[in-house]
C-alpha cells in the first residue's frame, strides 16, 4: 500500500487488495490465502478469516479457516465472542442465525430476541423478509411481525409486490399480504419484478404484466427475460438478439449482434455479423442519438463516453452525441 506521495505504508505486501471503505480494506495474504482487514496505517485490525463479508449496519460477518465457524466483528475487529453455523447480514437491529437445527433471531450483542424457529430465512427485499416455518412460507417485516402467510410457494418482494401460489397457481399480493386485486389471473410460472413490470406464463407463452397481475403490451414471447437494473433484457433469436424493456416494449425491431447496455439511457449497439465494431448509440425509444459509427466504445459515466472512430482516433462524446474533444 502507499499513501498519495507514494511512499509505501508499512512492509506486508499481499495476493490481493480490496478498495478502502470507512478506513478498512481487506487484504488477502500470499503465504496462506486468508483474509484480514487493515486500516490505512497498513496496521492489521481483528484476527485473520477464511471469510469477510462487507460491513452492515457497523457489523461484518466473518468465518473461521480452521473451525468454519461464524462471528461478527465491529470495525475495531472484535467481537462479542458468539460462534454460529451460518450467519446472515443485521437487518434493522437484528440477524438470522443458524445451526442443524434451524434459524433464529439475535440482536447485535448476540442475544436471543426470540424463541422461534424458522427453517430457512432469506435476505430482506424491498424491506420485507421472507422465511419458511413448517413446510410454509411466510413474511416478515422490519420488526420481525408476520404480514402474510402461510403459502405452499412465495418469492421475494420487489417493487412492491410478490409473487405466492396456491393450488391454482401465482398471483400477487401487496406488502400487507393482501390480494392486490380481486379474481386475478393465475399464472403457472413467474419472474420477479423490474421496473415495476414482471413476466408471467401463459398457454400461449411468456407476457408482461404489471403490479395488478394485468397483462401490458402486446408481445408474447417464447421464454422469460432476465432484465438489468436499468430494466432491459435480451432476446436472443438465430445468433442476434432484441432488445426488450420490462413493461413489454420492444426498443427496436432491428436485431443487434452485439450491446454494451444502458446506462445513463444511452446504449451502444452493432449490427455487425461479428457483433464487434460498426458501433453507434441508442436511446431507450431505439432512436440514434447521431449519425456517428466507431470502432469501439465503452458505457456513458457522469454523461460522457470514450470512443474509437473508426480512423482508429478516440474522442469523447456527450449525451447528444457530440464530440467534446478527441486525439
Amino acid at each position: 500500500m502507499i499513501d498519495k506521495s507514494g511512499r509505501r505504508i508499512g512492509n506486508e505486501s499481499y495476493l490481493h487488495v480490496a478498495d478502502f471503505v470507512d478506513g478498512l480494506a481487506k487484504v488477502q495474504y500470499h503465504d496462506n490465502g486468508l483474509f484480514s482487514l487493515v486500516d490505512a496505517n497498513g496496521e492489521r485490525v481483528g484476527d485473520v478469516y477464511a471469510e469477510i463479508a462487507p460491513f452492515c449496519e457497523g457489523l461484518a460477518r466473518v468465518k473461521y479457516a480452521m473451525t468454519g465457524a461464524y462471528q461478527y466483528i465491529n470495525k475495531n475487529g472484535q467481537s462479542n465472542g458468539r460462534k454460529y453455523g451460518q450467519v446472515q447480514d443485521f437487518f434493522h437491529g437484528h440477524a438470522a442465525v443458524g445451526d442443524f437445527h434451524g434459524f433464529q433471531f439475535i440482536n447485535r450483542a448476540g442475544e436471543l430476541i426470540s424463541s422461534e424457529i424458522f427453517d430457512q430465512v432469506y435476505d430482506p427485499a424491498d424491506g420485507i423478509m421472507r422465511v419458511k416455518k413448517s413446510g410454509g412460507y411466510f413474511y416478515l417485516d422490519e420488526n420481525l411481525k408476520t404480514v402474510a402467510g402461510s403459502y405452499v410457494v412465495a418469492e421475494d418482494f420487489s417493487c412492491g409486490v410478490a409473487w405466492v401460489r396456491n393450488s391454482l397457481g401465482y398471483y400477487l399480493i401487496d406488502q400487507g399480504g393482501k390480494e392486490v386485486r380481486e379474481k386475478q389471473t393465475r399464472y403457472s410460472h413467474v419472474t420477479n419484478f423490474c421496473a415495476g413490470y414482471g413476466m408471467a406464463e401463459t398457454e400461449a407463452g411468456w407476457i408482461f404484466v404489471d403490479k395488478q397481475g394485468q397483462r401490458v403490451g402486446k408481445e408474447c414471447l417464447p421464454r422469460s427475460l432476465h432484465f438489468d437494473a436499468s430494466g432491459f433484457a435480451l432476446l436472443p433469436v438465430d445468433g442476434k438478439f432484441y432488445v426488450y424493456h420490462a413493461s413489454g416494449r420492444k426498443i427496436s425491431d432491428k436485431a443487434f449482434s452485439g450491446m454494451l447496455g444502458f446506462y445513463e439511457g444511452i446504449c451502444f449497439v452493432t449490427e455487425a455479423p461479428s457483433g464487434v465494431g460498426d458501433y453507434y448509440a441508442i436511446d431507450e425509444q431505439g432512436n440514434r442519438i447521431n449519425d456517428e459509427k466507431y470502432f469501439q466504445a465503452n458505457s456513458f459515466h457522469d454523461a460522457v463516453a470514450s470512443v474509437i472512430l473508426l480512423s482508429g482516433e478516440e474522442a469523447y462524446i456527450d449525451l447528444q452525441g457530440k464530440r467534446i474533444f478527441e486525439k
